[in-house]
C-alpha cells in the first residue's frame, strides 16, 4: 500500500507556530519559504461534498500559475490512493486559492490525507474519519466573528476550546454546521489565518454559511461548497448550497441577499431534486434570524425576510431552521404560519411528529462578541438566554428523531435541549 512521506512535519512546526501567533498567513509562508515545510500551504479548509461520498477541499499557496494537488488514501482497509489536480483559483494579494473534491467515500472509515504543490513537494499528512449516515451528529456553531473583540489571540483560543471540549465530548461528529460570520473584518487575511488555526479544522469538514461580517470576495477564495448557485446581487460573496448527509437534506442560504424569492425558488428545487432520496429530515440554514431575541429581531430586513422566507418554510414541511446574527440563543416553539404551537411540544421537551418547524438561534461559539437580550416578551420564543460565555449545540439524528443540546463551554453544563420524533 501507498503510504505517505511525513518527513516535512518537524521542518514545519516553526512556520505552523509562528502563524498562530500572529494569526498571519503572510508570516506562516514567509517562514515556510525560509525552511519550513516541503510545500507552502495555508488556511485548509474541509466542507461536506453534495452527498456523504464526497468532501470539498480549498487551500491557500504562495501565489503560483502551477495548480496543487491532493492525495487521499483509506487506512483501515486496501486500496488505492486517489490524487486529484486542484482548479486553481483566485486568492488574497500574494496568494492563489486551490479547490479540489474528492469522491467515492465509504461511512465508517479513516482517511489520511496531503496536499502538494503539483512539483513534487508535500505539506504534511492530516486526517479524517467518515460516520454513520443512518444515526449521526453534527456541531451547530454560532457566529465565531473571529477579530471582533480586538483581541485575535483570545478569540482564536476561545474559539479552539470550544472546539476541543465539543469534539472532546461528541468524538464521533460526522461535520461542524456554520450560521455564519466566520471572521469579523471580511478582507483580513490575519482573521482568517486564526479562524482556520485549530487542528480540528485539518480534520472536520464545516458547512460554512455567509454572515454579514463575510460579505465579501474573501469568503469564496477559502470555502469550496457543493451545488452553489448564484444570486443575482453581485456584491455577495457567495449563494445558496445544498447538500445531504443520509436521509437529511441541508440548505444553506446566502441572506445578505434580501431577495426572498430567490432563496425559496432554491429551496424548492433542491426539494424536488433530492425527491427519488427518501429524504426525511429537512434542515435550512441561514445567518440573519427571524425569530430571535437581540436587538436585530425587528429590524427591517428581519422583517421582510420572515414574511418572504417562513410561507416556504412551511409549505416544504421543514423540520428545523438554524441561524445566528444575535449572539444570544434563542428557541422557539413549533412555528407555523408565523404562530407558535404551543400544544405540540409533550413529554417533557419531546414533540411527538409535531406541525411546524423548530427554528434556534445560536449564540456566539468563540465569545468575541455578545448582545444584549431585547426587553420584549416574544411569542414565539420557548427558551432564550444570554450566557456571556461562548455556547454549541449537538444536532443528533436518528432516522426517527431529531435532537438539539445546547452547552456553556465554562461548566459543559447543558442549557437546552429538545427532541422531535417522528412516528
Amino acid at each position: 500500500m501507498k503510504t505517505f512521506n511525513n518527513r516535512s512535519i518537524k521542518k514545519g512546526m516553526a512556520a505552523l507556530l509562528l502563524s498562530l501567533v500572529v494569526g498571519s498567513s503572510a508570516a506562516a509562508m514567509n517562514m515556510a519559504q525560509a525552511g519550513g515545510h516541503d510545500a507552502v500551504v495555508t488556511d485548509v479548509s474541509m466542507a461536506p461534498g453534495q452527498d456523504e461520498t464526497e468532501m470539498n477541499f480549498s487551500w491557500y499557496t504562495a501565489e503560483t500559475a502551477t495548480p496543487g494537488v491532493l492525495e487521499v488514501r483509506r487506512v483501515d482497509a486496501e486500496g488505492t490512493t486517489q490524487t486529484v489536480t486542484a482548479e486553481l483559483k483566485e486568492g488574497a494579494s500574494g496568494f492563489s486559492g486551490n479547490e479540489a473534491q474528492i469522491t467515492g467515500l465509504v461511512a465508517e472509515a479513516k482517511y489520511e490525507y496531503r496536499i502538494g504543490d503539483g512539483k513534487g513537494h508535500w505539506y504534511e499528512t492530516s486526517n479524517f474519519t467518515t460516520r454513520d449516515t443512518e444515526s449521526f451528529n453534527f456541531l451547530l456553531m454560532g457566529d465565531p466573528q473571529i477579530g471582533s473583540s480586538c483581541f485575535l489571540s483570545k478569540d482564536r483560543n476561545n474559539w479552539t476550546d470550544t472546539l476541543e471540549k465539543a469534539i472532546s465530548k461528541y468524538p464521533e461528529t460526522s461535520f461542524i454546521q456554520s450560521v455564519g460570520d466566520q471572521v469579523d473584518d471580511p478582507e483580513s487575511e490575519k482573521d482568517y489565518s486564526a479562524y482556520f488555526a485549530p487542528d480540528i479544522m485539518k480534520q472536520l469538514p464545516v458547512a460554512t454559511t455567509i454572515g454579514n461580517h463575510d460579505n465579501a470576495k474573501y469568503y469564496g477564495y477559502h470555502f469550496n461548497v457543493p451545488n452553489e448557485t448564484e444570486l443575482e446581487d453581485p456584491g455577495n460573496a457567495g449563494g445558496d448550497y445544498s447538500f445531504t448527509y443520509g436521509d437529511v437534506l441541508f440548505m444553506n442560504l446566502n441572506t445578505n441577499s434580501g431577495n426572498t424569492e430567490e432563496h425559496v425558488q432554491f429551496m424548492e428545487k433542491a426539494v424536488e431534486e433530492t425527491a427519488d432520496q427518501a429524504i426525511k429530515w429537512k434542515i435550512v440554514v441561514f445567518h440573519h434570524s427571524i425569530y430571535s431575541v437581540g436587538g436585530h429581531a425587528g429590524e427591517d430586513e428581519i422583517v421582510k425576510l420572515r414574511e418572504g422566507l417562513v410561507p416556504a418554510i412551511d409549505a416544504l414541511d421543514i423540520d428545523a431552521v438554524l441561524m445566528g446574527h444575535d449572539h444570544s440563543y434563542a428557541r422557539t416553539h413549533q412555528m407555523k404560519n408565523f404562530k407558535p404551537l404551543k400544544g405540540e411540544t409533550v413529554k417533557g421537551d419531546a414533540a411527538i411528529s409535531p406541525e411546524g418547524t423548530v427554528y434556534i438561534t445560536a449564540n456566539s461559539s468563540s465569545g468575541s462578541k455578545f448582545y444584549d437580550l431585547a426587553d420584549g416578551k416574544e411569542p414565539y420564543v420557548a427558551v432564550k438566554a444570554q450566557l456571556e460565555v461562548p455556547t454549541f449545540t449537538n444536532v443528533a439524528i436518528t432516522p426517527d428523531s431529531l435532537s438539539f443540546e445546547t452547552y456553556r463551554t465554562d461548566t459543559m453544563k447543558k442549557v437546552d435541549a429538545y427532541q422531535i420524533n417522528k412516528e
